[in-house]
């Protein structure tokens, strides 16, 4: 008898939150009304039986559900993953101005900080998730590898943290660096102001 009611308990913790997810249905009349997907297995579903353990295992081994309803859910989820959907929710945001800099800069050595060589206009970095990004100079707060979106009135784009510099920061004289393919095209982009940094990932 504990064994029965061991897994009755667990079927229900189980089978709940699902078939609230799924549509409509009636716990031992305890009405539920949500947004149905539109899979038949769930719909109106109602436990008035005096044997709800079986009646749990009979929509379990439904076909239909198998075929239209969690087995899609958990396909079409991990679909998205596969084919490289991303999250892009903002983690953080903060303004500032953002200067430009080129490999050939006074002191620079044609390699960032985190080790890429960045001369003869090798300005992006290829990332597996979010493509080509810029590759920028930023605050130590925001380890190589960092995505940030930026956005100004010269446009939006990603980048990627993976260089620091020495007026590059919180409370420095520029809040973002942005590499150029060389120092004269960086001053031609020149400083940009008002600029909202909008950070997507921390780290690689």
């Amino acid at each position: 008898m504990k064994r029965f009611y061991y897994v009755f308990n667990i079927l229900l913790i189980v089978m709940i939150p699902t078939l609230i997810f799924m549509g409509k249905t009636e716990v031992y009349g305890l009405s539920i009304e949500t947004k149905s997907l539109k899979t038949s297995a769930f719909h109106d579903v109602q436990f008035r039986t005096n044997n709800p353990v079986n009646e749990i295992a009979n929509v379990l081994s439904s076909d239909e559900l198998k075929d239209n309803g969690l087995s899609k859910f958990t396909k079409d989820f991990s679909n998205n993953l596969v084919n490289g959907n991303i999250i892009t929710d903002v983690l953080e945001t903060f303004t500032g101005k953002m200067s430009a800099y080129g490999p050939d800069c006074k002191g620079c050595s044609g390699k960032v900080g985190a080790g890429q060589v960045v001369t003869n206009g090798n300005i992006n970095y290829n990332d597996p998730n979010y493509g080509t990004v810029r590759i920028i100079a930023a605050d130590k707060k925001y380890p190589y590898g960092s995505i940030i979106r930026i956005k100004s009135n010269k446009g939006e784009f990603l980048a990627i943290v993976m260089d620091r510099g020495g007026d590059i920061g919180f409370g420095k004289k520029f809040t973002v660096d942005l590499l150029c393919d060389s120092e004269s095209s960086a001053n031609s982009y020149g400083t940009t102001y008002n600029v909202t940094f909008e950070v997507l990932r921390y780290g690689y």
